[in-house]
């Protein structure tokens, strides 16, 4: 009796199936410019602004691959001038703005103490940032001893157990606590954290990471926040999700105004706003740059204190945001999408429609990301008026950050779990029941959907598919001066 033929059974290539990944390497970037730019954004026309000629033309997605992009060839410092009539801008969403008790010193980046205070810092990305706006707080603090500062990551704070997760919050409140060890008086931060509407609140942060460099003797007296030069107070806001708000302003679109903040207007001292992944829809990234739209950025910029309020405002650039879905997320989503279709036949256009991400077709390279903040900001300076605050660019340039895994993953499930489950049970309406595979079992919308988030939280990097380089991203200190 003759044996049974053995047939090879191999999952075709993620290329085959035809939802290989349509974005090239890299794209081409505009070729370099002078490092120090001075100038004031006072309007949307940007051919005022020093910039490479071919920038404005260049397309948002190239679709050559080009060469890699060229690195800057130094951070970036944007300054504005003295003599410009451009005005900041008042908050129509509550009060007028309130009287800052604060004093500012010159808070120049190439000072010793700025130096000294960038060194102190264990990111090495967040070093601009912090010498940007540490010095100036911690001088204005001689007649104030709170600092205010709110902090809103994107798409949501992380649970207390990720590990790997950049945080611009824990090297800035380092930095302020390390400085304010030289006053005699105590200093207190007040931070406010901004967290979507379904959170617990018991995963708030209750400190940041350990400092690093603070003497042990220090340390041994307990832990973050019970340090008696500086004491920490933390609390939470409802930031509401921009999906929600573009819903209500169709609802309600002749009463709904913009902005709407977390907290009073004019009331923050330091404030930051990062995402390290791409945003969940086109309309979340192009209404970031819109004063009339829901802009989680122009919220954060009308909560700063008019006297030397900052803002950290930190995005990934479409060269970033590319890297992420090769690097980070395709070695572990790929896979899992392949075997959905080889075990359980899920159609490639589906299978295509949860691994695009969409968004990253809109997104921009850093010099068109400075540009449209440019151009924002000589928005909001407009429609100030006769304000005497405005706003500026303080800094501006890019970095690379690397994510950790588990880090990445509870990000992207938390963003993109409805979108991925919307496709499945459209799929599921559509067919009125999943396919059935022998010995596969009888699955349902949710039960694949569940499957694929398990997989991207807990699906290991084969051997040398780890990412190696960081996310590019845009860093950006705004502030707002009289």
């Amino acid at each position: 009796m003759g044996s049974k033929p053995r047939h090879q059974l191999q999952l075709p290539s993620f290329r085959a199936l035809g939802i290989a990944n349509p974005f090239p390497a890299s794209i081409p970037t505009p070729p370099d410019e002078p490092i120090s730019l001075n100038w004031t954004p006072t309007d949307t026309d940007s051919s005022h602004i020093t910039t490479p000629p071919s920038m404005i033309s260049l397309p948002v997605l190239a679709q050559s691959s080009g060469t890699p992009e060229t690195p800057l060839p130094g951070r970036l410092i944007l300054t504005a001038s003295n003599d410009t009539p451009t005005q900041g801008v008042v908050g129509s969403c509550g009060p007028p703005a309130l009287t800052s008790a604060q004093s500012h010193g010159s808070g120049s980046s190439n000072s010793s103490t700025a130096t000294e205070t960038a060194s102190n810092s264990n990111m090495p990305w967040l070093d601009g940032a912090i010498s940007a706006i540490v010095p100036h707080v911690s001088s204005a603090s001689n007649t104030t001893s709170v600092v205010t500062v709110l902090y809103h990551p994107q798409p949501c704070p992380l649970s207390r157990a990720v590990l790997g997760a950049p945080s611009a919050l824990t090297g800035i409140i380092n930095a302020l606590q390390t400085r304010f060890e030289q006053f005699s008086s105590d200093r207190y931060i007040d931070v406010t954290h901004a967290v979507p509407a379904k959170f617990s609140f018991s995963q708030l942060p209750n400190s940041p990471v350990t400092t690093p460099n603070r003497p042990a003797a220090e340390a041994s007296m307990g832990d973050y926040f019970s340090i008696p030069s500086t004491v920490v107070f933390a609390k939470g806001a409802i930031a509401a999700s921009h999906e929600s708000r573009k819903n209500l302003v169709a609802q309600n679109a002749a009463s709904t105004t913009f902005p709407q903040t977390v907290v009073a207007p004019s009331s923050i001292a330091i404030s930051v706003l990062e995402r390290f992944i791409p945003p969940a829809t086109v309309s979340e990234y192009t209404d970031l740059f819109k004063i009339d739209q829901p802009s989680a950025l122009v919220d954060r910029m009308v909560e700063l204190k008019p006297d030397h309020g900052d803002l950290v405002f930190i995005y990934p650039t479409q060269t970033g945001a590319i890297a992420f879905r090769e690097a980070y997320l395709g070695p572990i989503l790929d896979p899992q999408l392949r075997t959905l279709n080889g075990v359980h036949g899920i159609s490639t256009n589906v299978l295509a429609d949860i691994a695009r991400l969409e968004p990253i077709r809109a997104m921009h390279n850093f010099y068109q990301l400075r540009l449209k903040v440019a151009q924002l900001l000589a928005s909001m300076n407009r429609k100030g008026g006769g304000n005497l605050h405005r706003f500026t660019i303080g800094e501006a340039s890019t970095q690379h950050v690397h994510i950790g895994r588990d880090a990445w993953a509870e990000w992207f499930t938390e963003q993109e779990l409805p979108r991925i489950r919307e496709i499945m049970n459209q799929y599921y309406g559509r067919a009125h029941r999943l396919p059935r595979t022998e010995g596969a079992g009888d699955y349902t919308a949710a039960g694949l959907v569940r499957e694929i988030v398990d997989g991207i939280k807990g699906r290991a990097y084969e051997a040398g598919e780890a990412p190696r380089e960081g996310i590019e991203v845009g860093v950006f200190v705004i502030k707002r001066i009289r």
